[in-house]
């Protein structure tokens, strides 16, 4: 036997979802089954034995079809086995528990040197089997070294045993990635669970898996590694075929492959982007505390912030007022930064009592882009105990301008662009378009005094922590009251604000990671453009190319920019 053929299909099982739970049909099973006799009516130990051999080799390949892909046998070519699933794991358990049991009826005695091996080999095989499966490795499914996501890459590139030779080859693969998708949210479904029971790989180790990933979210599908077939397709091939194969590779590439790593690249990677964004802003906020010059630590200065009678109003309409003063202001210091203004209106309100109690602190309400309702800016002033006034020049920024404001009324005034962008938007770019407002305080010149400028801190910490607890509710099973405490252990935030907003992400997935993400990436695709253009850079005209043609996928967005650096060049 050529021991290389087992060991390839060995690492193939470990890496990629080898195999399919297809079973044999019953009347092939109870056929196999039936002891081999001699002419004499006794069993026959070695025929025996090479027919459990035989029949155990033909169902293994069925049960891993890509084992069968690698010892070049193509009948099971588009398909995947979803080998994390329990059913497969239970099913592989019971054939390894059939093959042992039948083995064992069969008389070693009775066979010659090379068969006796091949039963022990066979044997321990079995058995080494049945132990593993004590072992949660289903829970552990990736890590940098061996790595499904990757093996993947290379079976879909041509690079490896998956053959593109036939018009049926291209088809086949195209079913295998449906099979891959199901195996994809399988590992995540699994990860989860290890995450619960403290299953988990060392963070160093999965940091290195998250560029793996990242190399294959392309915004050009003829640079993803899965085109590689298309462009090297058969000469052959007639032009029927060489379209219809063409545009199934596009579409499945788009809609299936891309958005299947972007999944996983956020399951493994949003959680901890979170968590560094805490760490870097409470450092920023220790500077704060040194220029107050605060004696204590980061947890008595958040109670400091959050009592002081200094920071709060005693009547509504004063919080109301301070919003509405503000507005002049900062419209004019916008001139610095903007050269597109939204034509309709603004005004601020404040939060209707029927539903303050419940309401954010702050919320935008887009105008008619006629001008016959203006945008409005409500305020909540419900509790003024967790409303101090530090936290108001971020807030604004963030919801009215250069905010909310700004992105959606620019947008919705532009009439070249069609109804459903000009009414549309996109959570992470709107969200993180109105964090990065808030980022711009000092640049638009806001934030002169250290406590408004500890608010802006503040209020992106808050959404860091949004991020963590959002991933911690719906992918590490974290409960109210653990979102509650790491909330109060992070932030200088009051119990009716934080239990409004805990609330809020347990009913909304998802929607509060968006504002985080959504901002970094935006300030990276700005960090990029400066770097590039040098003294060219114009932020005018950046901020005009990011609002003027409305809100799109941030990768869209970046693909949009790089062509406008491009042309400044």
């Amino acid at each position: 036997m050529n021991l290389r053929i087992p060991a390839l299909a060995a690492v193939a099982l470990s890496l990629a979802a080898c195999g399919n739970n297809a079973e044999p049909p019953a009347a092939e099973e109870s056929v196999a089954n039936e002891p081999v006799v001699d002419e004499a009516g006794s069993v026959d130990a070695t025929a025996a034995l090479h027919a459990l051999f035989d029949e155990h080799f033909e169902r293994s390949l069925e049960m891993n079809p890509l084992r069968a892909t690698f010892i070049g046998d193509n009948r099971f070519n588009d398909r995947l086995a979803n080998w994390g699933s329990p059913e497969y794991r239970e099913k592989t358990e019971a054939m390894d528990r059939e093959f042992l049991d039948r083995l064992l009826e069969i008389d070693r005695d009775q066979l010659e040197y090379q068969d006796r091996l091949s039963y022990d080999i066979f044997r321990l095989d079995r058995e080494e089997s049945l132990e593993g499966y004590q072992y949660p490795g289903h829970l552990q499914p990736i890590n940098q070294f061996r790595n499904a996501m990757n093996f993947f890459v290379q079976l879909g590139s041509g690079s490896s045993a998956q053959p593109f030779n036939t018009v049926e080859d291209y088809e086949d693969f195209l079913s295998r990635v449906d099979d891959f998708v199901v195996n994809v949210d399988q590992m995540m479904m699994n990860m989860q669970e290890g995450m619960r029971e403290g299953i988990v790989q060392p963070r160093i180790l999965m940091e290195k898996v998250i560029p793996q990933l990242e190399s294959q979210i392309v915004d050009d599908i003829t640079q993803s590694a899965f085109y590689k077939p298309v462009a090297d397709m058969p000469e052959e091939f007639s032009e029927a075929d060489r379209e219809r194969l063409a545009a199934a590779y596009e579409d499945k590439i788009a809609n299936a492959i891309i958005p299947t790593y972007v999944r996983m690249n956020n399951f493994i990677g949003v959680h901890q982007i979170g968590l560094d964004e805490v760490a870097r802003i409470h450092t920023e906020m220790q500077a704060v505390m040194d220029e107050v010059g605060f004696d204590g630590d980061l947890q008595e200065f958040f109670e400091f912030v959050n009592t002081d009678p200094q920071f709060f109003f005693d009547e509504p309409e004063q919080l109301i007022q301070g919003y509405r003063d503000m507005a002049d202001h900062i419209n004019e210091l916008a001139k610095d930064l903007f050269e597109i203004f939204p034509n309709t209106g603004f005004e601020v309100r404040r939060v209707e009592p029927f539903r303050e109690q419940s309401a954010a602190g702050g919320s935008y309400m887009a105008g008619t882009p006629d001008g016959s309702r203006p945008g409005v800016f409500y305020a909540n002033a419900y509790d003024l105990s967790a409303r101090p006034s530090w936290a108001m020049e971020s807030l604004y920024l963030h919801e009215a301008i250069p905010g909310h404001h700004f992105q959606i009324m620019i947008q919705r005034e532009n009439e070249d662009l069609p109804g459903f962008r000009r009414f549309g938007g996109f959570t992470a770019f709107s969200e993180g378009w109105g964090l990065y407002a808030e980022s711009l305080g000092k640049e638009i010149g806001v934030y002169t005094d250290p406590y408004q400028y500890f608010g802006g801190l503040n209020a992106e910490l808050w959404r860091s922590i949004r991020l963590v607890v959002d991933t911690g509710i719906h992918a590490k099973g974290w409960t109210r009251q653990q979102v509650l405490d790491y909330m109060y252990a992070n932030s200088a935030v009051a119990e009716a604000r934080a239990v409004s907003e805990a609330e809020r992400f347990m009913a909304i997935p998802g929607q509060a990671l968006a504002y985080k993400v959504g901002q970094l990436k935006i300030r990276e695709i700005r960090d990029q453009a400066e770097a590039r253009l040098g003294d060219k850079f114009d932020v005018k005209a950046f901020h005009t190319q990011v609002l003027k043609d409305g809100a799109m996928p941030l990768s869209m967005l970046e693909s949009k920019i790089d062509r406008w650096v491009e042309s400044q060049l």
